[in-house]
């Protein structure tokens, strides 16, 4: 009876079960880390390979452009992501969406790099609902100016000044780069500006790419990824609505004359969820 009693019960999980599916983890883990760094090594020496073609006068494709840009920026992380990786091991999925700027690109699964997206497209979300709301009261300006080049023409004429960077304070310009995913904590107004200007400046020339080989050639990665730099919706819409998305921004940008930089920023802010 007794040994009918024991054999009825479930037995409890195995401690060594537990453990090897720990180290089961951890090794995945470490192979996916470890790949992903081989990746962003040979990047960074295509890119120098890149930059010195550059110099002798070859003239850069957009993927070479988005490689050098894309490798810089992961080079600069290595070293913070080592020893991240060293402190905290397999609770770096955590690190990946709280502290997403430590991580380069080449040790982001597309699994999380839609969970960020997600997550930025939230915080921007509230950020143009709170605009919107706020700019009601204010009847020289609509959504619909935002929406069309003229009406970007009339405001940048009537309001030009006050959206240069250099006019905008301190707390507007956290706002700007906070909504284009920028460092903003602690900075000064002077950081701010510079961080602001040189983003646009790298939008400026990678439109130029774009505008070059025409935005039907990009394919729904790029076309995602392009929308998430430029602070424009990339989650739940149409491959369309991307490309419309991206030709209105690029029409905007490449103007001649150019629109203030703020009043740029400002519009995505407005435009964050209307429909192209």
């Amino acid at each position: 009876m007794w040994q009918l009693q024991r054999s009825a019960k479930t037995p409890p999980p195995q401690p060594t079960n537990k453990i090897a599916q720990f180290w089961k983890n951890a090794k995945e883990l470490a192979r996916f880390y470890k790949d992903g760094t081989k990746l962003l090594w040979a990047n960074h020496k295509h890119a120098k390979e890149l930059r010195e073609k550059e110099s002798q006068g070859h003239v850069l494709s957009r993927s070479e452009f988005q490689l050098i840009h894309r490798s810089n920026k992961d080079f600069r992380k290595l070293v913070p992501f080592v020893i991240t990786f060293i402190i905290v091991g397999e609770w770096i999925p955590l690190v990946v969406m709280f502290v997403p700027g430590l991580i380069p690109s080449t040790c982001i699964t597309n699994a999380q790099l839609e969970k960020l997206r997600r997550k930025m497209y939230e915080k921007r979300n509230v950020m143009s609902q709170n605009v919107l709301e706020s700019s009601k009261s204010i009847k020289a300006i609509s959504k619909e100016d935002f929406a069309n080049v003229n009406g970007m023409i009339r405001i940048s004429k009537q309001f030009g000044p006050d959206f240069e960077l250099q006019h905008i304070d301190r707390p507007h310009l956290k706002a700007y780069c906070k909504f284009m995913g920028l460092g903003h904590r602690f900075a000064t107004k002077g950081m701010l500006i510079r961080r602001l200007q040189s983003h646009l400046d790298y939008l400026r020339r990678d439109d130029q790419l774009i505008a070059k080989d025409g935005v039907d050639s990009l394919v729904l990665p790029e076309l995602q990824s392009a929308a998430e730099e430029r602070g424009m919706r990339s989650v739940d819409v149409s491959e369309t609505h991307l490309k419309r998305s991206l030709k209105y921004w690029i029409s905007l940008h490449l103007r001649n004359p150019p629109f203030p930089q703020g009043l740029l920023i400002f519009s995505r802010i407005f435009l964050l969820n209307a429909k192209y």
